[in-house]
């Protein structure tokens, strides 16, 4: 016999030993199992189930005006990567849409730091409750800010309406309340505030109620929900976010999915239009200011044409114009971008500016003029609903003063390398101006004052092309996150699977079967054993 039918043969030995021995137990087993399977449908029929409810949302890429920025501001736009920018980061809109912000105000307009359910018998699942309960608990917002621990409600309505018996927990303190009542509304005096109790038009009288609450700090709701939602992007390439949402009232749920999305729009476009009217105050200023400006380059112009008998300036100049068009056209590139930036600069280093949103934000994404705007608004935000004293307030001041500085930095390097340009370029004219002995010296001096207007020219035609753009951002309230799917909700819950949790009990049974079969032979045993010792006595 080979060795294989040998092991074949021993392993039908050992299972025929384990059918005898425990074929006399299939009672036991039996039991076991209809009494493990009963408790896992048992357990079926009063769970709640869980359902996944979805919303799908297209972040709206919106390219920024302004490639075509006018004249030698495109070089220094493009060093600052301004004019064109790029579309919205996807995680990051991901990251506002779920922040703790947009959590909170979600959570206070839908009153999602409330639970409410029924328990109508033993055996019978929990009635969760959204917007049809027949009991609302209130309590003021300004309380309910403070409250670091969850309140239970416990309130037992008979069907003749009288001795409403009210129980109230809080945090780690037990129960703080018992009592009863025979009318409504009614308040219930605790550490942490006064809670009001009372009917809804959905309360029904004459019947039994059991009803339970929790009341909570939105906070500690935040925690929750952020235990059963989950945002993700379809793709890496796609600019599709899906969010979804366990929950055991689908209602409550498409309504929570819905309103994160809409108030993250709203939210969005209130940012976007407060930058833009902060840019359109400064570009309304610096126009008046260079209009004037101007006005008195075209001044000297006239002024030293008449002193000098000027007949025909484009003529006299035209010699210049050809040797150095080179040389020019450099010269007033560089002295265009140090104007610009040093017009950047000052408005940084004002006092008055302190604490302002610094304009063109739209031609300067990411790094390092939209991070100080986004934390200078956040400031403004806190500014607005803080005294001057938080600490909170405080932090985030010394961060927008830190980060100034490193504005101001970053502009002053790039000052830097103009000015070592512009110097170059200076040499090169000086250069050919050694060469250039026929030219009088007024048309030098006529030259300076050409391209001292042409440089505000510059200034002017793009500010002007800023406030078109500019106008058009506050025009257009396009909403950020396009949706693609309202919150919807499967139809098959996620939990308790109704396939695992039988199968699970069957499993149980039998592992019980076994054990239960044990235990009976192993106190057989003892009891022939004693039988057998008393015997021999």
């Amino acid at each position: 016999m080979s060795t294989v039918d040998k092991n074949k043969k021993e392993e039908m030995i050992d299972l025929t030993a384990i059918w005898n021995k425990y074929k006399p137990f299939w009672w036991v087993f039996l039991i076991s199992i209809i009494g493990c399977v009963g408790l896992s449908l048992l357990y079926l029929k009063i769970k709640s189930p869980v359902f996944l409810s979805k919303t799908l949302v297209m972040v709206n890429q919106e390219e920024e005006e302004g490639a075509g920025a006018v004249g030698g501001l495109g070089a220094l736009m493009s060093s600052f990567s301004l004019g064109g920018g790029s579309g919205s980061n996807v995680e990051d809109e991901m990251y506002k849409m779920t922040s703790h912000t947009n959590m909170v105000a979600v959570i206070k307009h839908l009153e999602l730091n409330k639970n409410y359910w029924s328990k109508p018998g033993i055996f019978d699942r929990k009635v969760w409750y959204y917007g049809n309960s027949p009991v609302r608990i209130s309590i003021p917002d300004a309380v309910l800010d403070t409250i670091s621990v969850s309140t239970k409600f416990k309130i037992d309505f008979p069907a003749d309406g009288k001795e409403i018996s009210i129980k109230v927990k809080q945090g780690k303190e037990g129960t703080i309340f018992k009592g009863k009542t025979d009318k409504m509304p009614y308040s219930v005096k605790t550490p942490y505030g006064t809670f009001t109790i009372d009917t809804t038009g959905y309360f029904v009288k004459g019947e039994e109620l059991n009803f339970n609450a929790i009341v909570c700090s939105p906070d500690e709701s935040i925690e929750d929900i952020n235990e059963r939602i989950a945002i993700n992007q379809l793709s890496k390439k796609a600019n599709a976010i899906l969010v979804d949402l366990e929950d055991v009232n689908t209602k409550r749920a498409e309504d929570l999915l819905n309103t994160l999305v809409t108030f993250y729009n709203e939210r969005a476009i209130a940012d976007k239009n407060e930058q833009a009217l902060s840019t359109s105050k400064f570009i309304e200023e610096r126009l008046i200011q260079l209009y004037k400006d101007l006005e008195d380059a075209e001044t000297k112009i006239e002024d030293y044409k008449s002193q000098n008998q000027i007949v025909d300036a484009t003529a006299e100049a035209e010699y210049t114009f050809v040797r150095k068009e080179r040389i020019e056209a450099g010269m007033l590139e560089m002295e265009t971008q140090a104007a610009v930036l040093q017009m950047i600069k000052d408005f940084l280093n004002s006092p008055e500016n302190k604490y302002n949103l610094v304009p063109f934000t739209t031609d300067f994404p990411e790094e390092p003029i939209t991070a100080y705007n986004e934390l200078v608004l956040q400031r403004l935000k806190l500014e607005s609903t803080t005294k001057e004293n938080n600490v909170a307030l405080k932090s985030l001041t010394a961060q927008v003063d830190a980060m100034r500085k490193n504005v101001i930095a970053t502009i002053d390097k790039q000052l830097q390398s103009t000015r070592i340009a512009l110097a170059d370029m200076r040499r090169e004219a000086s250069s050919a101006e050694k060469r250039m002995t026929g030219i009088p010296r007024m048309e030098r001096e006529l030259t300076a004052l050409y391209r001292d207007q042409v440089i505000k020219n510059e200034i002017y035609g793009y500010l002007l092309q800023k406030r078109e753009e500019n106008q058009l951002t506050l025009m257009r309230n396009r909403p950020k996150g396009k949706v693609i799917d309202t919150a919807y909700t499967e139809i098959e819950p996620i939990s308790p699977n109704k396939y695992v949790i039988p199968a699970l009990g069957l499993i149980l049974g039998v592992g019980g079967g076994f054990i239960l079969s044990n235990l009976i032979e192993s106190r057989r045993k003892r009891r022939n054993k004693k039988s057998t010792t008393s015997t021999e006595a």
